[in-house]
């Protein structure tokens, strides 16, 4: 019962060990329509600022910022960023062994949680703003989240331990996928 809303690449595919014991994937993009707007806006400020003053040689304002400042505040910025946010994703994957999750590009490695220590996982309503202060890796009064956008995600309950959130597209697949698995491993 594999689910994603992107294709992962094969690199993404073989670090996340997916296989045909895997249950369920998922690609999340980060798609905040006010956060883009926000982002884009402040690139196009960045990329207008250095046209403006190292192309047409104008300065901005009436203390600009050295050019070396502005070419720096640019590349990070006005493209570094902006590139970073496009190709942020949350990656999710439940196999017979674990719950895997990769929050890239923050996450260099892929993070596993063993199912043995999962008590359980439900689907949710996600409120990020209010339950988690934003968007991102965030720490909230009711957990850690890993949210990416929407309202919908799973909450992963331990045997010992604080609750951990994921946004998701489909948490009802996530959760029958949790299921499966956990119905095979008790069986054995």
């Amino acid at each position: 019962m594999l689910n994603s809303g992107f294709e992962l690449s094969s690199k993404i595919a073989k670090r996340l060990q997916i296989n045909s014991e895997t249950e369920y994937y998922q690609a999340q993009p980060f798609k905040q329509i006010l956060v883009w707007i926000f982002i884009l806006g402040f690139a196009g400020f960045m990329w207008y600022s250095v046209y403006h003053q190292i192309i047409l040689s104008n300065p901005m304002g009436s203390r600009p910022a050295p050019d070396m400042i502005l070419l720096i505040f640019w590349v990070i910025f006005g493209i570094l960023f902006p590139a970073g946010l496009i190709k942020a994703r949350l990656f999710l994957a439940i196999d017979k062994d674990y719950i895997s999750y990769r929050f890239f590009p923050l996450h260099l490695n892929i993070h596993r949680l063993p199912l043995h220590m999962i008590q359980d996982i439900e689907s949710v309503r996600i409120r990020p703003i209010i339950e988690f202060g934003g968007f991102g890796i965030r720490y909230g009064f009711k957990g850690k989240g890993y949210i990416m956008g929407g309202k919908k995600g799973i909450k992963v309950s331990f045997y010992s331990g604080r609750p951990v959130y994921f946004s998701s597209d489909n948490p009802d697949s996530a959760v029958q996928a949790f299921q499966k698995v956990k119905k095979k491993l008790s069986s054995v």
